[in-house]
């Protein structure tokens, strides 16, 4: 265990200096060191959260004697502060000196060197696999793609559209047609603004088409939805797949159906409702609050028993966040693949409208573009309405990532 249960660690990849200033004044680091530490952030960088004086000292000396360094909070070696985070920079090469060297020490800095190696390792990359029923699933080429099916009359891009159960089918069928790996079904809007519907009511639009899918349909169901009597039937129906904005926090026997149904789960991050979530949206550090929040999630999950392997991570894209914002976690990305698979959604968002002045139906561009920059980042599965385009744009990526990977391998 680390010195205190508020500790975490987890790896950084900012998009450039303004990511990595913001980040270093968050900390409380000294202007005089901020303009040390730049030049250095190239190395890897890890931070590690609320660490006592004791430990973070011993980090940053450690840090020092291979050449790297380590940002902590200004008023640290005075003793204004008994508490700091840390900004450690060293060089991959480096990395397992350090790790070595926090082994022998106290204050819980040998489970922080497990973390670090671990973070060494998988460089928070995401393609972790992940098991729907008993298939499992890894990115080893492009991100899977989650067709989106709104069996509703008010979703904000296609509300209407597919309400008729037949309609509904029918797309579901041609989402499959087109290439996509699973399609999420939802019975009820989620779109800024939006009211919950009953139970009932739910039920009522969503049943039909899963039933009538399952039968003729290859690719897995996902049910999106946060009540837990429609998780249950649904499963029941044969869907494997529970998608939940709240992150099994909205019903409290979700998390038990869930975990006695052994399903897929997908834990995505919001501020607020959605009737009330982008009214006033505001993070003091976007990327670490939304990292803090699934973590504690999953953990959450996990200690009720469900397996690794069936956890998914969603950022929530457009779920109380503002324009920046978006772009801000399609960015950085990677810093969430360490908590999981990771799946994005940002088709067709309120973001993409207002970066483009483009209404609904004329985001597919946009959503290109933010799909890309996901894929790039790390994504394992990318939710869109518009599949087979998406599918085009992931196998470009695809093909530059590993053109990439493949001549740092020879090099």
């Amino acid at each position: 265990m680390t010195d205190d249960k508020n500790t975490r660690v987890r790896g950084i990849y900012p998009r450039g200096n303004q990511d990595l200033i913001a980040e270093l004044e968050r900390l409380g680091c000294h202007p005089d060191g901020v303009a040390r530490m730049l030049p250095k952030s190239r190395m890897t960088l890890i931070k590690i959260s609320d660490l006592s004086a004791a430990a973070a000292h011993i980090l940053k000396q450690t840090a020092l004697s291979v050449g790297g360094d380590a940002a902590v909070h200004r008023d640290l070696i005075t003793g204004h502060v008994q508490r700091s985070d840390v900004l450690l920079m060293v060089t991959d090469a480096n990395l397992e000196s350090v790790c070595g060297k926090l082994r022998t020490q106290q204050f819980g800095l040998p489970e922080i060197a497990r973390q670090i190696g671990q973070i060494g390792i998988s460089g928070s990359s995401g393609r972790k696999p992940f098991r729907v029923k008993n298939h499992i699933y890894e990115r080893l080429g492009r991100p899977f793609i989650m067709g989106v099916l709104n069996v509703t009359p008010d979703s904000f891009s296609d509300g209407g559209r597919f309400f008729d159960p037949q309609s509904a089918i029918e797309q579901a069928l041609r989402l499959e047609e087109e290439g996509a790996d699973f399609i999420d079904i939802g019975g009820e809007s989620s779109r800024p603004g939006s009211l919950s519907v009953s139970v009932d009511e739910e039920l009522s639009r969503v049943l039909p088409v899963i039933k009538a899918l399952v039968k003729d349909i290859k690719v897995p169901l996902s049910i999106d939805t946060s009540k837990a009597l429609v998780a249950r039937s649904a499963l029941d129906a044969g869907v494997g797949i529970v998608n939940d904005i709240t992150a099994l926090r909205g019903d409290k026997d979700m998390l038990s159906v869930v975990k006695d149904l052994e399903a897929a789960v997908v834990l995505m991050h919001m501020q607020g409702e959605p009737r009330n979530m982008q009214e006033n949206p505001d993070y003091h550090d976007l990327i670490g609050e939304v990292h803090s929040f699934i973590s504690k999630r999953v953990n959450i999950v996990l200690e009720a028993g469900v397996s690794e392997d069936r956890i998914i991570i969603d950022p929530g894209i457009g779920f109380g966040k503002r324009t920046g914002d978006n772009f801000e976690l399609l960015g950085r990305l990677r810093e969430f693949g360490d908590l999981g698979p990771v799946l994005v959604g940002p088709s067709r968002k309120a973001f993409i409208g207002k970066t483009l002045n483009m209404p609904v139906e004329e985001r597919l561009f946009g959503t290109a573009g933010a799909a890309a920059v996901a894929i790039l980042n790390g994504a394992d599965i990318i939710r869109v309405h518009d599949v087979k385009p998406m599918i085009e744009v992931a196998e470009i990526v695809q093909q530059c990532i590993t053109r990439t990977e493949t001549r740092a391998n020879h090099s």
